[in-house]
């Protein structure tokens, strides 16, 4: 591949992935957010070990930091290879509970982030006829789930933005690639956002906490290497796939999703989720 950038490698997805496209041999150029500098222990021992990794602070919402960041990759490299959006951020809540200021931060992150990048990398990309960029979208962008409604709005913009522009740059050589992981352990359970607003309605907080005990249930002993091994597959691939689900949650959610209607799906993600996981 060459020279790659994956953005937040603070931890989860983005960390692993850098770890093993610069042990293929990738020179990677990996973000992390600078206001979190706790979580930038794993990828200074990544680089340590002699990894071609460099490690670059980047909030993706912001448009200076991030054009000032491409120019430099293709300044000191002459080119740019790959890129992997893998920041972002979730939440669980009441709908009622998410305020407009969230939703729009959530959507500067998870949507805007991606396609600011995407729109700085192409022009290079398109020049050499060549390039992969990899979404790491959601199991939720493709089957929509109650209870994380701000998230779940933002993967699904990444999913139809991404199918749009991989048919658009095709022609030049370039391919678009969504990874859709089922649920991890990334450590994005201890940073997920508060509610921002308080509700009167008493079994909204219930719920929630059911639903968050049956997700933390589930990311127990799933490593995020392996969403970063298909994130790898993708870059490295001559014919990558547009979309591909990671993990056999997701595949059996996905597989589910194709055969429900609309109104079957209302339902069926009514329930808790440990009782709505498909056979």
């Amino acid at each position: 591949m060459g020279v790659v950038l994956v953005t937040g490698c603070n931890s989860g997805f983005g960390l692993a992935t850098a770890r093993v496209l610069a042990q293929r041999g990738d020179r990677v150029y990996a973000t992390v957010l600078a206001s979190d500098p706790t979580g930038t222990a794993d990828i200074e021992a990544a680089r340590a070990a002699g990894l071609p990794i460099e490690i670059v602070p980047l909030d993706v919402t912001d448009d200076p930091a991030a054009a000032s960041l491409v120019a430099r990759i293709v300044a000191d490299t002459g080119r740019i290879d790959g890129l992997v959006n893998s920041a972002g951020v979730s939440m669980f809540a009441a709908f009622e509970e998410v305020s407009i200021d969230d939703v729009r931060r959530m959507m500067e992150i998870n949507f805007i982030g991606p396609v600011r990048l995407m729109q700085l990398v192409l022009p290079h990309m398109r020049r050499q006829h060549a390039g992969r960029i990899v979404n790491v979208s959601s199991g939720a962008g493709f089957m929509p789930m109650a209870w994380q409604t701000a998230y779940v709005a933002s993967k699904h913009a990444l999913d139809g933005v991404s199918f749009g522009i991989g048919a658009e740059v095709r022609p030049f050589g370039i391919r678009v690639s969504i990874v859709s992981p089922g649920v991890f352990a990334t450590g994005i359970g201890g940073k997920l956002w508060p509610a921002s607003r308080a509700s009167d309605e008493p079994s909204y907080a219930a719920t929630v906490a059911e639903t968050l005990a049956d997700w933390n249930q589930i990311v127990t002993g799933r490593d995020p290497a392996l969403v970063a091994g298909a994130i790898a597959a993708c870059l490295h691939s001559d014919d990558p796939p547009a979309r591909v689900f990671v993990g056999r949650d997701c595949e059996r959610g996905a597989e589910q999703r194709r055969r429900l209607s609309d109104d079957e799906w209302a339902d069926f993600i009514t329930r808790p989720m440990f009782r709505r996981r498909p056979a």
